[in-house]
């Protein structure tokens, strides 16, 4: 992928045009009126992912996680909302959080998700959740891409803790 990033100058060089980037291997530095414009190689991010085993049955584990607005498993959310494919989350002590559902697939076990409002602002996020039967209970897989990636150790830490959560509370379900 390739980001573009403007800065103004002074200086009166002419180049490519803004809308054809140069060869995506090379770092270049050009001016288009007055503007620089540096094309710059980025790497492709990789999707946090956490597979774990889970000892119950997959229905039993999507009853908790495929039900948008059900929240005693995930951590830090006080309050949530749930109206027209949008979850809205009142977090402990960090504002609120809106997420679309993008696909919630109760036959295959899948739940897409991505954030749309949020403090800070992410620049992308797209979740997916997949349960996948298996001999001894439930495969959980969790994905989550976000942009920018500092947030990401955060992500993964809310990912962890909320697999803890949701073992707790399915363990008390039993």
């Amino acid at each position: 992928a390739l980001a573009l990033v403007k800065s103004k100058t002074l200086n009166p060089f002419k180049g490519p045009s803004i809308n054809q980037p140069p060869n995506p291997n090379d770092l270049t530095l050009s001016f288009v009126e007055h503007t620089a414009i540096i094309w710059k190689k980025q790497e492709p991010q990789m999707p946090l992912r956490i597979e774990t085993q889970i000892p119950h049955k997959a229905e039993k584990v999507w009853a908790v996680v495929g039900t948008p607005d059900r929240i005693d498993w995930v951590n830090g959310v006080e309050s949530c909302e749930y109206s027209d494919g949008i979850r809205r989350f009142k977090m402990d002590g960090a504002g609120g959080l809106a997420e679309k559902i993008l696909l919630k697939d109760d036959d295959s076990f899948r739940l897409e998700y991505s954030v749309v409002e949020s403090t800070p602002k992410l620049a992308a996020h797209k979740a997916s959740i997949q349960l996948i039967r298996n001999e001894s209970g439930t495969t959980f897989v969790w994905e989550t891409e976000v942009d920018p990636a500092a947030v990401e150790p955060f992500i993964q830490q809310g990912m962890e803790t909320s697999l803890e959560r949701l073992r707790e509370v399915l363990a008390k379900e039993n």
